[in-house]
């Protein structure tokens, strides 16, 4: 495996955001090469990046053969729209790069946890936008996420916010109703929307259920294919959900949520495999 750190700068932010690579190192001995790529966006209100939700799931989404990246974005002070612009120059880097990391371009997911899962949400609302074009400027397709893994995610600015995100991401425009429209992305979700993979908990004590629910509806009027993964119990961040992401404030553990792994696994080899029955092969 080769590990690098790269620098992600823009005019948004002082300090540039970090963005952590997993690549296989994968001879010619190997039938298949290039591989997907999952990028993860950790959670942490836009306070932190999550530790528990970085490299431990690199690792993870890596054993099952693919390629990872963490983006560690700019958190509070920075506001909107700068982990969103990050996150859209770190999509196009790896997809620019694609063919020198043996990354299949057309297979980038997007992956994100609580306030992560907002923003990768985000860019799968926003990917098409011409504000965000302008923002990063960078044209739609090098951006577009081709999928979403999202746990336990924070959607709306609504009534079932989590406020402490949405202060954190909004700062002093976290009352204005425009701005709370705007990172409300159950409001945004068109015919572009990426498939998507969403995983949470029923009695989360963090991000209201209704969160997940909101972008379910969503995309199921827009026609977008989504699996949803409901758990009756578990505490939020759970992450893995078993003692390798262990939290040691909480020692919240859920084996029976640590299925969301394989279950996320299959949905993307599905997703694949469906991709290329359609016509779109991905196989040199």
């Amino acid at each position: 495996m080769y590990l690098k750190t790269l620098d992600i700068h823009t005019a948004y932010t002082l300090e540039p955001a970090k963005l952590d690579l997993y690549l296989l190192d994968l001879s010619e001995k190997f039938a298949d090469r290039e591989r997907p790529l999952v990028l993860i966006c950790p959670g942490g209100a836009y306070s932190y990046t999550s530790d528990r939700e970085a490299e431990p799931v690199a690792l993870a989404f890596s054993a099952m053969g693919y390629h990872a990246a963490v983006l560690h974005y700019s958190c509070a002070p920075a506001k909107f729209p700068a982990a969103l612009v990050e996150l859209a120059q770190s999509v196009a880097l790896i997809r620019s790069r694609a063919a020198d990391w043996h990354i299949l371009s057309d297979e980038i997911t997007v992956c994100g946890f609580s306030a992560g899962g907002h923003l990768a949400a985000c860019l799968g609302a926003y990917w098409k936008s011409p504000f965000l074009k302008e923002a990063a400027e960078l044209p739609a397709a090098l951006m577009k996420p081709d999928r979403l893994l999202l746990g336990y995610p924070v959607i709306t600015a609504g009534e079932h916010c989590h406020r402490e995100s949405i202060e954190n991401l909004l700062g002093r425009k976290a009352e204005d109703p425009e701005m709370r429209d705007i990172v409300s992305v159950e409001k945004h979700v068109t015919g572009d929307f990426p498939e998507t993979f969403l995983w949470g908990t029923f009695d989360d004590g963090s991000v209201p259920v209704q969160n997940s629910l909101l972008l379910v509806s969503a995309m199921a009027d827009a026609g977008i294919p989504c699996a949803y993964h409901l758990f009756a119990h578990g505490a939020h961040g759970l992450a893995l959900g078993d003692w390798r992401t262990e939290s040691s404030r909480t020692h919240a553990t859920a084996p029976e949520v640590s299925v969301w792994i394989p279950l996320a696994g299959t949905w993307l080899e599905s997703s694949r495999k469906n991709g290329e029955n359609h016509g779109v092969s991905h196989r040199k």
